[in-house]
């Protein structure tokens, strides 16, 4: 009986413990579920808050297959069905689209420059993945008859047969130079690598017909002109973007240049194609390019037209290279500069230097652009993809997803952009908000678009887009249209001042507020900080990395004396704070140098490591 007795204490045993399991599991049920609602929750209260922040309904985040309409190459006649080519009706052998010159050996008459061949191949490079070349000049090859159409002096040699090919600028649709420049009095002036027939060094605007021949118009082929070097489309000064290439132009569409100087770069070609091939125009892209290289430089450009809506239009709105000539009776022109939100937001260079000490280790976390990669940030914003084959391949090895309202753009570093497809015109009367109301706006949203968290944001600069438009005799009123807000990442309370690296930006619309693009450049990165002074991290000292920026400048130059005894560090140009080298956030010491005894030469930039 005892037995019994066990067993069926036993079996009652075994009813209890199921009876626990069971309402063991349903209480783990519950509570999972409770959990899963309330991350549902937090996702949904995210996704709410994303579509608050850029105006973007979730129905309209729903990965698009069919992306036909991005451009096959940057030719118009390739994105028309059915258009037909005819690049090779002419004396020429070869297409007629594109031609590069570039300069960095002055033979002593300027400081030598170090990056403009590079510029101008990225330049060719990337159209050359469709067209070749109808020249690549460089140096001694760059002389003033690629450029001058001065039919006063029967020197028409903007459109020349050379062995075959016809060559200079009037013989190609699209043509970019990389040099020194300067401006004056509406006339600009950029620097050849080797001297005229007529012994001239320099190549004028005011010897140029730039589209057409000098007492006709139209009946050469360029279209669109890319000065790279300092001062070439000028609102300041009294100078007038009208008065310096609308007189030149005899059918040319766009001059791309700089309101300031430009610093020495041999990104400005490629940049800009790569900006281009994630959907932008040719104004965004070139802004967009130059933000890149550096945030102190003014880049400004001027489109042609009839009338001025059609210049507008033209400068607001053109992404393909068109053969088709232009009217020069009005021109319409934008540029972009920056400025500091907050004088207190400026970290001084020796607090810069000192926190910089402090840090004794830095781990950086790469990212790139694969598929895994690309569906992780779509997923962040509410981006739905069926599969991976919504992600389509560009150009410039960019990754691209399309949907209704955005377009996500992710880089090869694993820097992204979401540029928004609304576009709500601006009613006239509207006033431009304030920095300060579109700063305290861009706060709200940075736990939404930072990507990457638990790193330290400041509000940084704000860079305005702006535009203007004129005719012979008349010039309108000068009007912001965009903002935009741009945070800096910090390590330890030292900025990155890389441009291209540890930055989120927002563009506002000037006077509605509606976002029109998010970029984040950030890094994920872990930090050690010790207040240990014996721990410190060795640093060069102020002084020393001045000292040592100067001996970047004269190597640069190549030893050129007048250049070396002339030398001076360009005022508010001398920054400290982080750099992206090989892969490492490095403390640096980054300035802008230059040579008085040059008027417009380029500004050499030294950037310094300051960990010994």
């Amino acid at each position: 009986m005892s037995g019994i007795r066990k067993l069926q204490g036993n079996s009652q045993l075994r009813k209890l413990a199921g009876l626990w399991l069971t309402a063991a599991l349903l209480a783990w049920s519950i509570c999972g579920a409770a959990g899963a609602v309330f991350a549902q929750g937090r996702a949904e209260e995210k996704l709410s808050k994303l579509e608050r922040h850029l105006g973007v309904k979730r129905s309209e985040l729903i990965a698009k297959d069919d992306v036909s309409d991005l451009p096959v190459s940057p030719v118009a006649e390739d994105n028309v069905a059915g258009a037909t080519q005819s690049f090779f009706n002419s004396a020429s052998a070869l297409p007629n689209i594109h031609g590069e010159t570039s300069v960095e050996n002055f033979w002593g008459r300027q400081n030598n420059l170090s990056h403009t061949h590079e510029s101008a191949s990225g330049f060719r490079e990337f159209l050359g993945q469709w067209y070749w070349a109808n020249f690549h000049y460089r140096d001694l090859e760059v002389e003033n008859g690629l450029f001058h159409d001065a039919g006063a002096a029967y020197r028409n040699y903007d459109l020349w047969p050379r062995n075959g090919v016809e060559t200079g600028i009037d013989a190609v649709r699209v043509a970019f130079h990389s040099s020194h420049g300067r401006m004056s009095n509406n006339v600009f002036l950029t620097s050849m690598g080797a001297k005229s027939y007529y012994g001239e060094w320099d190549a004028r605007s005011d010897w140029m017909a730039l589209g057409g021949n000098w007492n006709g118009s139209g009946d050469e082929r360029l279209r669109y002109m890319f000065w790279d070097t300092c001062n070439s489309v000028m609102r300041s000064g009294g100078n007038n973007p009208w008065s310096t290439w609308a007189t030149r132009s005899k059918g040319i569409r766009f001059v791309f240049g700089y309101e300031t100087t430009s610093i020495d770069s041999p990104h400005y070609g490629w940049y800009f194609w790569e900006e281009w091939a994630k959907g932008k125009t040719f104004r965004d892209a070139f802004f967009d390019a130059s933000w890149r290289i550096s945030h102190s430089q003014t880049p400004a450009l001027v489109a042609f037209g009839a009338t001025s809506s059609e210049a507008s239009y033209r400068r607001d709105n053109e992404r393909y290279l068109y053969p088709e000539a232009v009217a020069n009776n009005w021109a319409a022109w934008s540029w972009c500069v920056s400025h500091n939100i907050y004088s207190n937001f400026k970290v001084s260079l020796a607090e810069a230097l000192a926190n910089g000490s402090r840090v004794s280790r830095i781990e950086v976390t790469g990212r790139g652009n694969s598929n895994k990669e690309v569906v992780e940030i779509a997923d962040a914003f509410g981006i739905q993809l069926p599969d991976e084959s919504a992600i389509k391949s560009r150009p410039a090895n960019i990754k691209l997803v399309r949907t209704d309202a955005l377009t996500l753009v992710v880089e090869k570093s694993g820097a992204f952009e979401l540029l928004l497809n609304h576009k709500q015109e601006e009613a006239e009367s509207n006033t431009v908000l304030s920095d300060e109301s579109l700063v305290a706006r861009a706060e709200q949203m940075i736990d939404q678009l930072s990507f990457i968290k638990k790193q330290e944001l400041r509000a940084g600069v704000i860079r305005d887009l702006n535009e203007n438009a004129g005719a012979d005799g008349f010039e309108g009123e000068e009007r912001v249209t965009e903002k935009t807000v741009v945070f800096d990442q910090t390590i330890n309370g030292a900025p990155f001042i890389d441009p291209e690296a540890g930055h989120l930006e927002i563009t506002f619309s000037a006077r509605t507020g509606q976002v029109k693009r998010v970029r984040n450049s950030l890094k994920a990165i872990k930090v050690e900080v010790s207040d240990d002074v014996a721990a410190a991290v060795q640093v060069k000292s102020y002084e020393q990395a001045r000292q040592a920026a100067l001996a970047e400048f004269e190597r640069a130059t190549g030893g050129n004396a007048a250049a070396v005894s002339s030398t001076e560090i360009i005022e508010d140009s001398e920054a400290v704070g982080y750099q992206m080298i090989d892969g490492q956030a490095t403390l640096v010491y980054r300035a802008h140098l230059r040579s008085s005894a040059y008027p417009g030469m380029r500004p050499f930039q030294a950037i310094i490591p300051l960990v010994k």
